[in-house]
C-alpha cells in the first residue's frame, strides 16, 4: 500500500531544469514574505522551490505559485488558499502538507504526512500518501463524482482528533455508481471522543450501487465510553433517508478492533433491503477484539456480519454480545473467550455453524426472553477440539435467561454411577449454566451431544449421556440416548432434564465404549517361519501390555496385523503416557517375546521395532533370518518350549495332509509338510524356550 518513491532522483530531475532559479526558505513563514526565503527573493511562477527541513511555510494568497516544488524531510507546507503552489511537487519523508483551506486535495504526487482542516473536501484522484493522514476537522471524503472511482493509499495511519472529524468512502447522491477503496497501511484511530468523529462507508442518502471498502492493515480504534453519545462512531451510512438501498460495505481488519464506541447505521426508521456491512477479521497473526462499545442496529433489514477469517484466530477481551441482526460468521480460525470475556447471542443475532477450523474457543452464551421452544447449536470447542453441542429447552414464560455452555478436555469431577452406567468419558465434557436477570422457567430439556474419533465411541447402541453436578461429588444421572454411528456422530438425550450442571458421554453397563483416545503402539516384528528373508506371510499377533513391576500385570491387549514387512499399529485405551510397559508379542505358532525393557508411550504414541537387534527382545531370545531378527516359530501348544510334543502334533498333521490356516503349519502356506516340521525340529534339538522376567 505505501507509495515509495526516491526523493534524490526527483531533486536532480528538478535541478536539471537550467531556466528558473531554485529558491530555498530562510525560515518558517508566509509564502509572500521576503525574509521567509534565502535572499529574500518571494518565489514566483518560474522558480524552483525547496521548504528545508524544519521550516513551515504557509501559502496566503492564490498567486503563491512556483514551477516545481521540494518538501524537504520534516519540512511544513500550509495551505490556507488554493491547491499546492504546483503540479509539480515532490514530498520528503517526514514532510507534511496541511490543507486549511482547500477543499480539493491534489494528487499529482505522493505526501509524506496529510494534515486535512479545510471544509468538507475529497481528493481530485487517487490519493497517496507515504506516512500518516489526519483529519483535524469535518470530511474528507473518498468518492464524489458520478462513475469515478478511487483507490486511495495511505501508508501510515488515519486519525481523527476532533469532534468534527470524519473520513467516508462514497458521498453525494451524485456519486451513487461510484466506487471507494481506503487502503490504510497503519491504523485508523479515531482519537476523540464524541459522536461526531466518525468512519462513514455511505456518507450519502443512496440508493448506491458503487462498493465502498477499507483495507485497514493496523488497528481500528474507537475512543469514548462505549456510548452513542460519549464516543467516536463506525457508521454504515451517514444518512437518515429511508428506503434505500446500498451494496454491502466492507472493513477488512489485519490489526486489533478497539470498539469504544458503537458501530451501526444512522437511520432508525429505514426499512429497506439494505444488506448492511461486514467485519473481516483477516489478520495474519493473532487479533484481538476489545472496547465498551456495542452494535447499533435498529432498521428491520439492516445487518452487520463479523467474519472470523483468521487463521490465527481472534481473541475477546471483553464481553461481546452480538443482538439486532447482528451476525457472526465462523470461517477460518478461533474466537477465543472466557468466563469474563464472555460471547453472548441475544434477540435477532446469531452465530454460524463452526467447523473444526472455526469455532468459539471457550464459553458462550444464548439469552432468551420468550416462552416456548428454545433450541440453540452451540459451536464451542476448545484448544485444537471442536465439539459443538444443540440444547433444547422448553420456556413456559418469558423471563429474561441466559444460558451459558462451555466444553473442556479431559475428565469431569468424579461422581458416582448408577447401575446403568459403567463409565464416563476421560475426553471431555460440557458444563452449562443458567444466569440471567429472572429465575429459571424452562420445564423440560433435551441435549444433542457430537462426538469424533478421539472420544472413543465402538458400541454406539451402547452409548449414553451423564448428567452431574458441576462439582462432583454427588451422582451422575442416565438421560439415555443412543450414538448414531461409531467413531463419528451425534447422541440425543431421551430422558428430559429441569436444571443445568455437567454433561458427558456414558457407557451403559456392559457396553463396549472405552470413550478415551487410544494409545497407538506401532509395531515391527518378523515370524521364522513366515518370513523368508526378504517378505513375510501376513498374520495376526496378540500383543500385551504388561506392568513391569513383579507380577507383570496385564493391562491392555490388543491383535495386531503384520503385514508382509511386519508393520502392524494396535490401540490400546488402557495405557497412559509416561508409564512402563512390557510389551508381550503372541501368535498361534510363535514363541512368546517379550521387550526387553519396558517401554513408554509419549504423546499418546509408542514405536518398537524388533527386527533391529537380538538385544531388543528379552534375553536376546531371536533368531536371525538374513539381516532380520524374527521370534523363534514352532510352539504349536503355546507352553513356552519348542519340544517333543510340538514335533509330534506337526508330524501327525502332515501324515494326514491336514490344510488350512491352523497352528501346525509353520511357514503359512496353508498346508502341514515336511518343511514345517524342519523348522520345528531345529528348535527342538537348540533347547528353544521361552525368556521372561
Amino acid at each position: 500500500m505505501k507509495n515509495i518513491f526516491l526523493l534524490a532522483g526527483i531533486i536532480t530531475g528538478i535541478l536539471t531544469s537550467s531556466y528558473s532559479q531554485t529558491i530555498t526558505s530562510a525560515k518558517t513563514g508566509n509564502w509572500n514574505g521576503d525574509t521567509t526565503w534565502v535572499g529574500g527573493i518571494i518565489p514566483t511562477v518560474s522558480n524552483s522551490v525547496v521548504i528545508a527541513s524544519g521550516h513551515n511555510v504557509t501559502k496566503t494568497s492564490f498567486g503563491d505559485t512556483c514551477s516545481t516544488l521540494i518538501l524537504q524531510p520534516n519540512s511544513t507546507l500550509t495551505l490556507l488558499i488554493g491547491g499546492m503552489p504546483t503540479l509539480n511537487y515532490a514530498c520528503g519523508i517526514s514532510s507534511t502538507v496541511v490543507y486549511n483551506g482547500p477543499t480539493t486535495v491534489q494528487t499529482s504526487s505522493p505526501y509524506g504526512n496529510l494534515v486535512y482542516s479545510s471544509a468538507n473536501g475529497a481528493p481530485n484522484g487517487d490519493l497517496f500518501v507515504d506516512g500518516n493522514l489526519t483529519i483535524t476537522a469535518n470530511t474528507l471524503r473518498g468518492a464524489i463524482i458520478a462513475g469515478v472511482s478511487r483507490t486511495h493509499n495511505v501508508a501510515g495511519d488515519v486519525i481523527l482528533t476532533s469532534s468534527t472529524s470524519r473520513i467516508s468512502a462514497v458521498n453525494l447522491s451524485s456519486a451513487t455508481n461510484s466506487s471507494c477503496v481506503w487502503n490504510i497501511g497503519g491504523s485508523v484511530k479515531l482519537t476523540s471522543a464524541n459522536s461526531g468523529t466518525r468512519l462513514i462507508l455511505y456518507e450519502s442518502a443512496g440508493p448506491h450501487t458503487g462498493s465502498a471498502v477499507y483495507n485497514i492493515g493496523g488497528n481500528l480504534e474507537l475512543s469514548g465510553d462505549g456510548t452513542s453519545g460519549g464516543s467516536s462512531q463506525v457508521q454504515f451510512k451517514s444518512s437518515s433517508a429511508t428506503n434505500a438501498s446500498y451494496p454491502e460495505g466492507v472493513i477488512n481488519l489485519y490489526g486489533n478492533l478497539v470498539q469504544n464506541g458503537p458501530i451501526g447505521i444512522n437511520s432508525a426508521n429505514d426499512t429497506t433491503s439494505t444488506p448492511g456491512f461486514i467485519i473481516n477479521f483477516v489478520g495474519f497473526s493473532e487479533q484481538s477484539w476489545s472496547g465498551l462499545g456495542s452494535f447499533s442496529v435498529s432498521p428491520l433489514n439492516f445487518k452487520i456480519k463479523v467474519n472470523i477469517n483468521n487463521p490465527s484466530g481472534v481473541t475477546l477481551t471483553s464481553p461481546r454480545t452480538f443482538n439486532n441482526n447482528t451476525i457472526l460468521n465462523l470461517i477460518n480460525g478461533k474466537l477465543t473467550t472466557d468466563a469474563t470475556n464472555l460471547l453472548t447471542i441475544s434477540g435477532t443475532g446469531t452465530v454460524s455453524s463452526g467447523s473444526s477450523s472455526s469455532f468459539i474457543n471457550g464459553p458462550m452464551a444464548f439469552a432468551n426472553s420468550t416462552a416456548g421452544i428454545f433450541s440453540k447449536v452451540y459451536p464451542i470447542g476448545k484448544g485444537s477440539n471442536y465439539s459443538p453441542i444443540t440444547l433444547s429447552l422448553n420456556q413456559t414464560a418469558a423471563t429474561s435467561s441466559s444460558f451459558k455452555a462451555e466444553m473442556f478436555n479431559g475428565a469431569p469431577m468424579s461422581n458416582a454411577l448408577p447401575g446403568s452406567l459403567d463409565k464416563v468419558s476421560l475426553m471431555r465434557y460440557y458444563s452449562l449454566i443458567e444466569g440471567g436477570s429472572e429465575p429459571s422457567a424452562f420445564t423440560n430439556g433435551i441435549i444433542t451431544l457430537n462426538y469424533f474419533p478421539d472420544d472413543g465411541v465402538m458400541d454406539a447402541p451402547n452409548l449414553r449421556v451423564a448428567q452431574g453436578p458441576i462439582g462432583g461429588g454427588g451422582s451422575w444421572v442416565d438421560l439415555g440416548g443412543v450414538g448414531t454411528a461409531n467413531g463419528t456422530g451425534s447422541i440425543i438425550t431421551t430422558i428430559g432434564f429441569t436444571s443445568l450442571s455437567n454433561f458427558t458421554l456414558a457407557n451403559a453397563t456392559g457396553g463396549g465404549n472405552p470413550l478415551q483416545t487410544p494409545k497407538v503402539l506401532n509395531l515391527i516384528s518378523l515370524i521364522e517361519g513366515f518370513y523368508d528373508g526378504s517378505t513375510m506371510v501376513s498374520d495376526t499377533v496378540t500383543v500385551e501390555l504388561r506392568n513391569t513391576s513383579p507380577g507383570f500385570t496385564l493391562v491392555d491387549l490388543v491383535k495386531v496385523v503384520l503385514s508382509t514387512s511386519g508393520v502392524g499399529t494396535g490401540n490400546f485405551f488402557s495405557a497412559a503416557d509416561a508409564t512402563n510397559y512390557y510389551l508381550v508379542l503372541k501368535h498361534r505358532n510363535a514363541l512368546e517375546t517379550w521387550t526387553a525393557l519396558g517401554q513408554q508411550f509419549t504423546g499418546g504414541a509408542l514405536s518398537y521395532n524388533f527386527t533391529s537387534a537380538q538385544s531388543q527382545a528379552y534375553g536376546n531370545n531371536m533368531i536371525l533370518k538374513g539381516i532380520k531378527w524374527c521370534f523363534f516359530s514352532g510352539d504349536v501348544n503355546q507352553d513356552g518350549v519348542i519340544d517333543i510334543s510340538d514335533v509330534s502334533t506337526i508330524d501327525i498333521d502332515n501324515l494326514n495332509f491336514v490344510t488350512g490356516y491352523i497352528v501346525t503349519d509353520i511357514n503359512g502356506d496353508n498346508l502341514v509338510d515336511l518343511s514345517d516340521l524342519a523348522v520345528v525340529d531345529t528348535n527342538n534339538l537348540n533347547f528353544i524356550s521361552k525368556i521372561t522376567p
